[in-house]
């Protein structure tokens, strides 16, 4: 489990100010002819749907239909690309070469570095991106208990030299008053926005339906993909799976900030599962977990046998938290 030691101050910043932080990605390119044609065999994203520099959620499945990646796919100039999180560019190429056969198609695994940008303000968001060149761009919108948080990853053209050292950039290109987001921060953030993190919230071996939100990563109805089987079974019974990944927000005790930074620290992975309960029973365990002095907000894999409605609990530093 992520644990992450937020600051009530990043939020009220963010409100009239742009964040900007390196995100560092693996990538695994997909060329050759036969590209597109291959990809729309094997992501659960319609490849049609997709325009040019543009980024969309993804799983890549096994033929069981359980998650192999899940992750961003864009269409560049000149092929695709698909990025996910560091450690897993590997597995993904893997899984695609599999079934690689007799296509002109080449795979390359490259890890680079994304721009991430947060606000509030989406007006200071677009100076920026606006003003820029890129290859490949996710842009959303989270809703959050302080309003919507705009959230831009791109990355850079090809040479382009984006590095962490310098994405404040130069004065006038729209960077130069822009906070530096440390890691702990862009954590922060993502967990506050409920924004899925793969090899947390989702993991290989998870169904696609645990999440609420498949639509925007599964596109029903393209047509045949590796593990569709499975995918469309479970929508045509409107079944729900075993369990589900669910946000909810706690109230944290005055003295927790002090007691996990001295144990834990920031980005901290704590060994031992936390368990959530609902009505004095185990319903599942916390999959990430930030704290501030005013809230704490966590993700956690719940089973579908308890309601929306429920109250929800676990126990962390020998502190009660309870779902408000």
């Amino acid at each position: 489990m992520i644990l992450v030691i937020g600051s009530d101050e990043i939020v009220e910043i963010l409100q009239g100010n742009v964040g900007v932080a390196s995100l560092r990605r693996d990538l695994v390119r997909v060329t050759g002819e036969d590209g597109a044609n291959f990809l729309q065999g094997q992501i659960t994203q319609d490849i049609n749907s997709i325009e040019q520099r543009v980024s969309k959620t993804t799983y890549i499945l096994e033929p069981d239909g359980k998650v192999c990646v899940y992750g961003r796919i864009s269409r560049l100039a000149d092929g695709w690309l698909f990025d996910c999180e560091p450690g897993f560019g590997e597995l993904l190429l893997s899984r695609l070469k599999r079934y690689c056969i007799r296509v002109d198609v080449e795979l390359t695994c490259t890890q680079d570095i994304f721009v991430a940008l947060r606000s509030w303000d989406s007006s200071l968001l677009d100076a920026i991106v606006n003003n820029r060149t890129y290859s490949a761009i996710f842009d959303r919108t989270l809703g959050t208990i302080r309003g919507a948080l705009r959230s831009v990853d791109f990355l850079g053209e090809e040479g382009d030299g984006f590095h962490e050292v310098d994405l404040l950039g130069e004065e006038g290109d729209g960077f130069h008053d822009a906070l530096v987001l440390a890691k702990s921060d862009l954590e922060f953030l993502r967990i506050l926005s409920g924004e899925i993190r793969f090899g947390c919230e989702i993991t290989q071996g998870s169904l696609p339906q645990e999440l609420r939100e498949i639509e925007s990563a599964v596109a029903f109805g393209k047509g045949c993909y590796t593990g569709q089987e499975l995918v469309e079974r479970v929508a045509s019974r409107e079944a729900r799976p075993p369990k589900r990944v669910h946000w909810s927000r706690f109230k944290p005790a005055k003295n927790i900030i002090s007691e996990a930074l001295a144990d834990y620290g920031d980005l901290s992975m704590i060994s031992q599962p936390v368990e959530v309960l609902s009505k004095s029973k185990v319903v599942g365990r916390l999959s990430s977990l930030a704290i501030s002095e005013e809230f704490a907000f966590a993700s956690m894999a719940i089973n579908r046998s308890v309601g929306d409605g429920d109250l929800l609990g676990f126990t962390f530093l020998n502190c009660e938290f309870t779902s408000y």
